[in-house]
C-alpha cells in the first residue's frame, strides 16, 4: 500500500511571543501554516508534529528539536514553540537558521528559513538592555571602547561637579574653607603637634610607651658595640658587640675563582710554578734543610770563594762546610748556546756554563763589553 505524503504550506513567519533577559534566556516563537494531503484535502484532528531547526538550509546540524500534538482545523494549525523545549536566542547569533517540519515519521522539504522577527529580536536584545545582566568582552559607546577585556574603564574621564557629590563630611562639605588649625600652633623647637582628645596642641617628642625617659640616650656603650633589645635580659636595650653571622652554602656562593672552587684543596705546586719562584733568586733555606736524607745546609759557618781567588785549591773549608762562591755585580751579561759570560763591576771577566773547548777560560785584565758565540766569546778591553 502507498503511503499518501502530505504537502504543507508555511503560511505566516515565526514571530516572538516572549523574550526574557538580554543573555542566553529561553524564547519562545509562534509557527502557524496549513497542511494539505496528496489530494489537495486539508488535515483534521489531532496529529503529532516535529519542529527542528538546522545551521543550514540542507544537511549540516541540528541545533534544536520539539515534539508536539497540535490541533487541525481546516488543514490549519498554529502553536508556541519553545514551551516544552527552550529556544536560546543564541542560536540566531551565528547566522541564519532554516526549520524543518516532519509530519508523521515523514520529512517535509523544502526547509524554511527563520527570518524577520527572530532577528529582529536579537538586534533588539544587542541595542537595548534594561535590568539585565551583561555578559561582554568589552564595551564601546559610539564605537570608542570605554571598559576593556579586564574590566578597566579606558573611557573620557568624567566630569564631576561639586555640587553633584553626594556623603560629603561635614568639615569639609562647605569646600575646606576652616582654615589649617595646625599652622596656628607655636611650638618650640623639637615638640611636635598631639592631638589630647580634643584639639591639637605643642608637646615634647618622647617615646610613647616610656614618656619620663629616652631608653636609648641613657645607654653607655663602647666604640663599636650596637644596641640591642634582649628579651632574655627583661626585654630591655643592651649594649652588645656586633656580630655578622651566616649560614649561607658553600654551594649557593656564585662566581668562585676556579683554583679555590674545589675547597683550596691545590696545594701541590707544578714545577713550571716552582721554576717561576726560583729563577735568578737566590733560596734561604733553614738549617737542617735536607735532600735523600743527606744534610744540604748546615749551621756552620760557609767557605767563601770570590771571583778574585786563585781557585778552590787555595781554600781551608772546615768539616761540613759548604762552598758558596760570591760575586761582584755584573755591568753586562751576554749568552752563547751552552755559556755565559759577564763584566764584573770591577771590569773582570767572568764565563759560566760549558766548560768545553776552552769557553769558560777568562783572560785576567779589565773588559767593558762581552759577546758570546756559539762555542767562542769575545770581550772589549778597557785599555
Amino acid at each position: 500500500m502507498t503511503r499518501p505524503y502530505p504537502q504543507f504550506l508555511l503560511v505566516a513567519l515565526l514571530s516572538l511571543a516572549m523574550a526574557g533577559s538580554a543573555w542566553a534566556v529561553p524564547t519562545r516563537l509562534s509557527q502557524q501554516g496549513r497542511l494539505l494531503d496528496v489530494g489537495g484535502g486539508p488535515f483534521a484532528g489531532t496529529h503529532t508534529l516535529i519542529f527542528s531547526l538546522y545551521d543550514s538550509e540542507t544537511g549540516g546540524n541540528e541545533v534544536w528539536r520539539e515534539e508536539r500534538s497540535v490541533d487541525f482545523e481546516d488543514g490549519y494549525y498554529s502553536v508556541v514553540l519553545g514551551g516544552v523545549e527552550p529556544v536560546d536566542d543564541l542560536l540566531f547569533a551565528a547566522g541564519a537558521v532554516w526549520l524543518e517540519l516532519t509530519v508523521a515519521g515523514v520529512v517535509l522539504s523544502p526547509r524554511q528559513e527563520v527570518v524577520s522577527v527572530p532577528w529582529a529580536l536579537r538586534a533588539t536584545s544587542a541595542e537595548h538592555v534594561d535590568g539585565g545582566v551583561v555578559d561582554a568582552s568589552e564595551l564601546s559607546v559610539g564605537g570608542v571602547t570605554v571598559i576593556d577585556s579586564t574590566g578597566t574603564w579606558i573611557g573620557p574621564t568624567p566630569s564631576v561637579d561639586w555640587s553633584e557629590l553626594s556623603g560629603v563630611p561635614g568639615d569639609i562639605a562647605d569646600g575646606d574653607q576652616d582654615g589649617d588649625i595646625l599652622a596656628n600652633l607655636n611650638c618650640s623647637n623639637g615638640q611636635v603637634a598631639k592631638w589630647d582628645g580634643s584639639g591639637w596642641l605643642c608637646a615634647d617628642d618622647v617615646d610613647t610607651t616610656d614618656p619620663n625617659t629616652d631608653t636609648l640616650a641613657a645607654m653607655s656603650c663602647l666604640n663599636g658595640q650596637i644596641a640591642r633589645y634582649s628579651t632574655a635580659n627583661t626585654n630591655q636595650w643592651v649594649c652588645d658587640e656586633e656580630t655578622v653571622t651566616s649560614s649561607l652554602s658553600w654551594n649557593a656562593i656564585t662566581d668562585i675563582p676556579a683554583d679555590i672552587a674545589d675547597g683550596d684543596q691545590d696545594s701541590q705546586l707544578t714545577e713550571q710554578q716552582v721554576e717561576s719562584f726560583i729563577t735568578n733568586a737566590a733560596l734561604d733555606l733553614d738549617p737542617g734543610t735536607t735532600v735523600g736524607g743527606a744534610p744540604l745546609v748546615t749551621g756552620t759557618t760557609n767557605c767563601t770563594l770570590t771571583a778574585s781567588d786563585g781557585g778552590m785549591a787555595a781554600l781551608q773549608c772546615g768539616n761540613q762546610q759548604i762552598l758558596v762562591r760570591t760575586y761582584l755585580p755584573f755591568t753586562q751579561v751576554d749568552s752563547g748556546s751552552a755559556h755565559t759570560c759577564g763584566i764584573q763591576a770591577g771590569g773582570s771577566l767572568l764565563c759560566w756554563g760549558s766548560g768545553s773547548d776552552g769557553r769558560l777560560d777568562a783572560p785576567a785584565g779589565s773588559y767593558v763589553q762581552v759577546s758570546c758565540g756559539h762555542m767562542h766569546s769575545c770581550a772589549l778591553s778597557a785599555g
